[in-house]
């Protein structure tokens, strides 16, 4: 059955997404598709089993959460869509890394607004005087907050924020 296909194909598969998760994600689409061949291609010479249509999104999002991202304005081609997988698991709770993404157009920030209005989430420009009162706020309520604008350097009282401590 397709439950056992899937049971063997699961750790090679992990192992794919894991990878493109760590490494990836700061990349460009072609350099992304180049780099998940030659994984594929390691993992089939070294007999490790994955899916034969193997895809970081299909790995790690429900078709469900990719119907909802695209209710919310995020567009629906694959790089997106990774972008949004890379984006959901950086900000799960048992992750140690912040989601930085440069986004000309604002897709992602409009996308981003409309996923996280509903559990209050502050927007911050670390220009803007009271944005430390905001971000303590933010951490006491568990409201996220999207940080607009972030240059080259960050404040050191960030800090302790973004090394979750």
């Amino acid at each position: 059955g397709t439950m056992e296909a899937e049971a063997v194909t699961l750790p090679g598969n992990v192992f794919l997404a894991s990878a493109f998760t760590a490494y990836l994600g700061a990349f460009t689409t072609p350099y992304r598709v180049a780099m998940t061949a030659e994984w594929i291609q390691f993992c089939k010479e070294h007999e490790v089993p994955i899916s034969a249509d193997y895809s970081l999104i299909s790995t790690l999002a429900t078709p469900m959460q990719m119907r909802e991202w695209a209710i919310m304005t995020l567009p629906t081609d694959s790089t997106s869509m990774e972008n949004a997988v890379l984006v959901t698991v950086s900000t799960s709770n048992k992750s140690r890394r912040w989601p930085l993404m440069i986004d000309p157009q604002g897709q992602a920030l409009k996308w981003i607004q409309k996923m996280e209005t509903k559990y209050g989430l502050k927007t911050i420009k670390l220009t803007e005087s009271g944005y430390l009162r905001t971000l303590e706020q933010a951490i006491r309520n568990g409201t996220p907050v999207l940080v607009e604008d972030v240059g080259e350097q960050l404040d050191p009282a960030l800090e302790p924020i973004l090394l979750k401590q």
